[in-house]
C-alpha cells in the first residue's frame, strides 16, 4: 500500500519532497514547533493509520463505504495537510479503493488546552450521533494518541478521525463591490465570492441549523462557533447551496437573569447571541474580526423562524408556539436586549477582546436592524 504526503493547494495538490519533510513543523503564521520536523508530523499520523496492520485504517474505512473493507483492497493512501488554526492542524486521508475513493477528516491538537477541547467535541459529537442525529454534524470515527520523539525530546498529539463532508468547502465574509459576500474556499473549482443572495441563504441555513440543535427544555445550545474558525461549511450546486457544521465546542444552557428557568425567555436569548454571531468573522479565517452588512440579520432571523416552525411541527417547543416567541422578541426590553448582546462576548480577555470592541462600536444600529428584521414577520 503507497502512502504519499502533500500539501492542499487551490491549484491542486502540493506533493512534499523529501527536503522539505525535513523543514521545521509549521503549528501557525510564522510559529515553529519548538524541535519537531514535518515529516515527524505525517509519520504520526501515517503510524496510526498502520498500526495493528491498518486495523485503524480499515476501521474506519469501513464506516465510510458502509460495508467490510479489507487491507489489500486499499491501493494506495494520500495523507493531506489543509490547514492550521488557533486551535488544531487539520489533514485528510485519501484512500483509494478499487473505484471509490474515501475521505476522512483528522485534527490534531498539540497543546494541553487545545487537547481538552478536541476531546469534549469528540464528547459532544458522539452524543448527538446517538440523540439527535440530523445530519448536519459529522460522525467521528476514533480518537488516537500518537507521540513524536526527535534529538531525546518529545510531543504527544490527540487525533480525531472524523466525517469529511464531501463538496463542501470553509468560506468567510469579504466586501465584494461594497456588498458582504461569502468568499468560498473552493480548492476543486477555485475560490469565488457567492452571491448576495446566496449569501443570505447560506446564513439562513446556518441559523437553521443551530436553532434545530436547541434544546428548548433545557436551554442548551451549540456554543461557542465562530465563522473566523471555518464551523459552518458549504456545498454550491446547480440546484442550490447546503450548509453543514463541522464540529461542536459545548453545549450548555442559556443563563437567565437571576439563574431563572425560563423556556421563552432563554428562546429570546438564544435569538440575540445568534443574530449577532451571524455578523462577526475573521479576516482570512485568522487576522481581525469583520462585521457583516444588514441583510445578515434578516437571514439569521429566517432561519431561527424555519427551526422554530420545525419544532413545532414536532411538538418540541414544550407547549410554546412562534408567535409567543416572536411577540416576546418584540417587547423584549431595549436595556436587556444591549446587555444580553454585550454579555455574549465577554472572555478571558475581560472587555477587550476584538469581538466585544466591535459589537460596541456597532450595539446601536444592530439593535435598530433585529427590531427592523422582526417587524418584517409576518404570521
Amino acid at each position: 500500500m503507497n502512502i504519499s504526503y502533500c500539501f492542499a493547494s487551490a491549484k491542486g495538490d502540493i506533493l512534499i519532497d523529501e527536503a522539505v519533510l525535513d523543514r521545521k513543523f509549521s503549528t501557525g503564521p510564522s510559529r515553529f514547533h519548538e524541535f519537531l520536523t514535518l515529516r515527524d508530523f505525517f509519520d504520526c499520523v501515517k503510524g496510526l493509520l498502520v498500526a495493528n496492520e491498518g486495523a485503524a485504517i480499515r476501521g474506519m474505512l469501513s464506516q465510510v463505504l458502509d460495508r467490510p473493507v479489507k487491507i489489500d483492497e486499499i491501493e494506495g493512501i494520500v495523507i493531506r495537510y489543509e490547514k492550521y488554526g488557533t486551535l488544531y492542524q487539520v489533514c485528510s486521508v485519501h484512500a483509494a479503493i478499487g473505484d471509490s475513493l474515501a475521505r476522512i477528516c483528522v485534527t490534531v491538537a498539540l497543546a494541553d488546552v487545545p487537547q481538552q477541547i478536541l476531546e469534549q467535541e469528540y464528547a459532544l459529537l458522539e452524543q448527538f450521533r446517538e440523540d439527535s442525529n440530523l445530519g448536519y454534524l459529522p460522525r467521528v470515527y476514533r480518537k488516537d494518541w500518537a507521540e513524536a520523539s526527535r534529538a531525546g525530546q518529545s510531543e504527544k498529539f490527540l487525533v480525531v478521525f472524523s466525517e469529511w463532508f464531501e463538496g463542501y468547502d470553509e468560506w468567510h465574509f469579504q466586501s465584494h463591490e461594497g456588498v458582504t459576500k461569502a468568499f468560498v474556499w473552493d480548492m476543486r473549482n477555485g475560490y469565488r465570492y457567492l452571491s448576495e443572495e446566496q449569501t443570505f441563504d447560506l446564513i439562513c441555513q446556518a441559523s437553521r441549523i443551530l436553532t434545530l440543535y436547541y434544546d428548548v427544555e433545557t436551554g442548551r445550545r451549540i456554543m461557542p462557533w465562530h465563522h473566523g474558525a471555518g464551523d459552518f461549511v458549504v456545498n454550491v450546486s446547480e440546484t442550490g447551496l447546503d450548509v453543514k457544521l463541522i464540529t461542536v465546542r459545548g453545549y450548555e444552557p442559556i443563563n437567565c437573569p437571576g439563574g431563572e428557568k425560563d423556556p421563552l425567555r432563554s428562546l429570546c436569548i438564544f435569538c440575540l447571541e445568534t443574530l449577532t454571531r451571524m455578523r462577526i468573522d475573521k479576516w482570512e479565517g485568522m487576522e481581525e474580526s469583520t462585521w457583516a452588512d444588514p441583510f445578515v440579520v434578516e437571514a439569521a432571523m429566517k432561519g431561527f423562524i424555519q427551526g422554530l416552525k420545525a419544532k413545532e411541527t414536532e411538538h418540541a417547543l414544550e407547549g410554546l408556539s412562534v408567535a409567543q416567541v416572536i411577540e416576546e422578541l418584540r417587547s423584549f426590553p431595549e436595556d436587556r436586549m444591549k446587555s444580553v448582546i454585550k454579555e455574549g462576548f465577554v472572555d478571558l480577555e475581560g472587555y477587550k477582546s476584538p469581538d466585544y470592541v466591535l459589537i460596541s462600536w456597532n450595539l446601536e444600529r444592530h439593535m435598530s436592524q433585529i427590531r427592523d428584521a422582526l417587524w418584517k414577520l409576518t404570521g
